[in-house]
C-alpha cells in the first residue's frame, strides 16, 4: 500500500480532484491576474459539475454529524486549501488590487464564481454547468472581481 492509513488515501483522493481541475492557482503559470482568476473559476465550475465530486459533497454533508473528522478533513484538503491558494495568488498580485484583506477578497471571488450553481447542483436541480454558460460566467465574474477590487491606475 502507498498510503499509511485511510485518512491519507482520502486526502489524496480529494487533492487529486482539486489538482485535476486546477484549483491550486500558481502565479508562475498565469501571466496576469485575470488569467489566474479565469482559470480558477473555470476549474471550480468544472469541479462542481463533476458527478464524482458532487457525490462526495453530498456524502460529506449527509455524514457530517456522525463523521465530523472526515468532513473536516474533506473541507481542509479541498475547499480550504483552494481558498488558501487563491489568497496566495491574490497576494502576489497585490499591486493590481485595492485591498489589504486578500483572504476576504478570495472568499468574495469564490462566492461570485459559485453563484447559485453549486447549491442547485448539490440539490439535484441541475446536473452541471454547460460549457457555454461556464465560459460566459467565468468572463463575467472575472471582470466583476477586477472592477470590485482593482486598484486605480
Amino acid at each position: 500500500s502507498h498510503f499509511a492509513n485511510k485518512e491519507e488515501l482520502f486526502k489524496s483522493c480529494i487533492a487529486g480532484k482539486v489538482q485535476l481541475y486546477d484549483l491550486r492557482v500558481d502565479a508562475s503559470a498565469h501571466d496576469s491576474l485575470e488569467s489566474g482568476l479565469a482559470a480558477f473559476a473555470d476549474g471550480f465550475l468544472r469541479l462542481i459539475s463533476d458527478p464524482q465530486a458532487v457525490e462526495m459533497w453530498r456524502l460529506m454533508v449527509n455524514g457530517a454529524d456522525v463523521h465530523r473528522n472526515v468532513a473536516a478533513m474533506f473541507h481542509e484538503t479541498g475547499p480550504e486549501e483552494s481558498l488558501a491558494s487563491m489568497t496566495r495568488f491574490l497576494e502576489r498580485h497585490r499591486d493590481r488590487l485595492d485591498t489589504d484583506d486578500f483572504e476576504a477578497a478570495s472568499r468574495t471571488f469564490l462566492a461570485l464564481v459559485a453563484d447559485c450553481y453549486h447549491t442547485r447542483i448539490l440539490l439535484g436541480i441541475m446536473d452541471g454547468v454547460d460549457e457555454e454558460t461556464r465560459r460566459a460566467h467565468v468572463k463575467r465574474v472575472t471582470e466583476q472581481f477586477v472592477r470590485l477590487f482593482g486598484a486605480a491606475s
